[in-house]
């Protein structure tokens, strides 16, 4: 969808670490069933400009997601 809107850089942030290293290519992906996941999350993000992620802990997100607008809820 971003794509689609033009958007040129991402930087999305997520509390599970394990996920975010693996996308960045630092972890191994150890569970097989994950691996096409990461492949295609990877070549998604090659199509923009520039792509970052980073970890937050996870009552970071809590409170992120409680206020953020009810049009940004996923």
């Amino acid at each position: 969808m971003a794509k689609r809107l033009g958007v040129r850089r991402v930087e999305a942030k997520g509390d599970s670490k394990l996920v975010v290293m693996q996308v960045e290519g630092k972890w191994k992906v150890n569970a097989e069933n994950l691996r096409p996941l990461r492949e295609a999350v990877v070549q998604e993000v090659r199509g923009f400009e520039s792509f970052k992620i980073g970890h937050i802990p996870r009552c970071a997100a809590a409170v992120a997601r409680e206020s953020r607008p009810d049009g940004l809820r996923f």
